[in-house]
């Protein structure tokens, strides 16, 4: 008989199996190293995003958690503000304009805006102040103790015991400016209800979610603390205890 050192070849259904097995490694393989390639391929960017603002007395803005303005003089409460919103606030899905209104001279607080977003797919978004997937919080009287909740406008925050009842819509004064929209039409002026008649000096925080779609956000930039912020300081003008009814903002915080 005759002795052979070569190794009997496995069965042609075995080799099969493993040939299978090796292929959908490799694939998966593939898929996994393409992923992120093959979802920036599927997302959009934005190519464009502009806020046109206006609010009584005083306001402070940021998207999605990020400060992109405020105002500091009481008597700017007649003027329209545009800003520039730079693409990397902005997410795919659920985004956040969280605004704080300081009604500075009484009256009433308010405020209206008309937020774009341009995305290179050819969608715009734009999300007015129309009480729409809005909630609210009071803050305090200006002049007294503020309470700001902890990361109140980040978009992860959870709102869900502020108050969505009583936000109105409409002027309550006719010094209100029209803040327009992208189709010539007037944003509406959001505050606190049920009607104008409410007590003055509130300040008052509002979150309003609004969806874009599937978006690539450049990197967001690295910043450096500054001295040149303002500050609000809540207190009266004049010596502490003044009567005057008269708040003003002014100094320095933080980082930009």
């Amino acid at each position: 008989w005759r002795h052979s050192s070569r190794a009997t070849a496995p069965p042609k259904r075995d080799r099969l199996i493993v040939d299978m097995t090796v292929r959908k490694a490799l694939i998966c393989l593939l898929l996994t190293l393409l992923a992120p390639a093959l979802q920036r391929a599927q997302a959009a960017t934005v190519t464009r995003a502009e806020l046109y603002i206006s609010a009584d007395d005083q306001f402070d803005v940021y998207i999605n958690g990020n400060f992109l303005a405020s105002t500091t003089d009481s008597t700017s409460w007649d003027t329209v503000f545009t800003y520039n919103v730079p693409a990397w606030m902005l997410i795919g899905g659920t985004n956040v304009i969280a605004t704080t209104v300081y009604d500075i001279n009484g009256g009433k607080g308010a405020i209206a805006y008309s937020l774009r977003v341009w995305v290179d797919d050819g969608t715009f978004v734009e999300t007015l102040s129309d009480g729409t997937n809005t909630r609210y919080f009071y803050n305090g009287q200006y002049g007294g103790v503020l309470n700001f909740p902890g990361g109140w406008a980040n978009p992860g925050f959870n709102d869900s015991s502020w108050s969505t009842s009583v936000v109105q819509t409409g002027k309550c004064y006719r010094g209100w400016v029209d803040v327009p929209t992208s189709t010539a039409g007037i944003a509406p002026w959001m505050y606190r209800g049920p009607d104008c008649n409410v007590s003055q000096y509130d300040t008052y925080s509002f979150r309003q979610r609004f969806t874009l779609p599937a978006i690539i956000p450049p990197p967001t930039p690295t910043r450096t603390p500054t001295p040149n912020c303002t500050v609000r300081l809540n207190s009266p003008v004049g010596n502490l205890g003044s009567t005057d009814g008269v708040y003003d903002t002014y100094g320095h915080w933080g980082s930009a």
